[in-house]
């Protein structure tokens, strides 16, 4: 599966990075699927996790922000990345 992440997100044509982007875009109702790191704050990880159920989008975890950041094609760690509808 971990090979299926960095695909996902770095050959999606729409992605966000950051939690405050990837809330914005999961109430939107523009999260496809949605990628949280394991070593985020908790209530980062509530918070998301509360979102994507109540909107019903695919929540996927990446072990570290540093990773997640990686793949989500930032230069800095990230607690959050999702790929996003056209």
């Amino acid at each position: 599966m971990e090979e299926q992440v960095p695909h996902e997100l770095s050959s999606a044509a729409h992605r966000a990075a950051g939690l405050k982007q990837v809330l914005k875009a999961i109430q939107a109702g523009r999260a496809v699927k949605v990628f949280m790191a394991l070593d985020a704050q908790e209530h980062l990880q509530e918070q998301l996790m509360q979102a994507a159920q109540a909107h019903g989008v695919p929540l996927e975890t990446v072990p570290t922000m540093k990773e997640l950041g990686r793949l989500s094609g930032i230069q800095v760690p990230s607690a959050a990345a999702a790929v996003l509808s056209g």
